[in-house]
């Protein structure tokens, strides 16, 4: 149980789940076959996947489960995470240039799913713990979650605190 919270190990799967799903669709519509090499990239995919997630949610566990917390972990391991993906990709975009047909497919499924996973840990993961804990709050009657301000939108000021360090600016 990642961390002992059932909780956060759903999302996590929930997210993890979401890229592995996509390799069927990409395969069908790119109308590439199984083969050796494409019928790996599930697992690659799975393990790269839950890495990014797990980074993604130790890092909102070590700033708090907040609007602002979120922000700043995404904007902190959402960096790096890009960093990884982006180096992982620009990596298996050699071997596109390899003269076997069906590497050049896995290849390029590789690169589309470790984007995927990026996409996923980056985006859809911070997202359902903000909406979990936004129909939570709501369903025990604690008002909303988030912050809103006086318009009834989402406050500015939290989240730009969360971007901008307050000793950065001058």
């Amino acid at each position: 149980v990642l961390f002992r919270s059932p909780r956060l190990a759903i999302f996590t799967m929930t997210a993890v789940a979401v890229v592995v799903l996509w390799q069927p669709l990409l395969m069908r519509g790119g109308s590439v076959n199984v083969n050796v090499f494409t019928a790996m990239i599930g697992t690659i995919v799975f393990g790269i996947g839950v890495d990014d997630s797990i980074h993604i949610i130790d890092r909102i566990r070590d700033e708090g489960e907040t609007p602002a917390g979120i922000v700043r972990s995404v904007v902190t391991t959402g960096r790096t995470i890009f960093e990884t993906t982006a180096t992982t990709c620009a990596g298996l975009a050699a071997g596109l240039f390899v003269a076997i047909p069906g590497l050049q497919n896995f290849f390029l499924l590789m690169m589309a799913l470790i984007a995927l996973a990026l996409l996923t840990s980056a985006i859809l993961l911070p997202t359902i713990i903000v909406v979990y804990n936004e129909l939570r709050s709501r369903i025990t009657l604690n008002g909303a979650w988030l912050d809103y301000d006086d318009g009834g939108t989402i406050s500015e000021t939290s989240v730009l605190q969360a971007i901008v360090d307050p000793a950065d600016v001058v």
